[in-house]
C-alpha cells in the first residue's frame, strides 16, 4: 500500500483483518512528513509490513517516516534507463 493515514481508521482496520486472516502479507508505506507525524497507518497495523525510503548507502531519507519500518529501499536517485522508440 504506498499510502498512509494518520490516524487509525476502523474501515481500514478491518480490510487489514480480513486480508491477514486470508494470509495476504501486507507492506505499507510509512509517513512521508518524517517526524511531523507520530503514527502511519496501516504501517502500524501489527499484521503489516511498514516500508521506508533511503539513499543508495541505505540512510534513511529525511523525510521518510521511521514508525514501526521493517525494512527501506532506495527512494531517491534511482537512474533508470529505456530504449524507447
Amino acid at each position: 500500500m504506498c499510502f498512509s493515514i494518520e490516524e487509525k481508521n476502523n474501515m481500514l482496520n478491518r480490510a487489514v483483518q480480513e486480508a491477514a486472516s486470508k494470509d495476504i502479507v501486507m507492506l505499507a508505506s510509512a509517513s512521508d512528513k518524517g517526524g511531523n507525524v507520530h503514527e502511519s497507518w496501516p504501517a502500524k497495523c501489527p499484521e503489516v509490513i511498514g516500508i521506508s525510503a533511503c539513499n543508495a548507502d541505505g540512510t534513511r531519507l529525511s523525510y521518510a517516516g521511521d514508525d514501526d519500518v521493517k525494512f527501506a529501499f532506495q527512494g531517491e536517485g534511482i537512474t533508470v534507463e529505456a530504449d524507447i522508440a
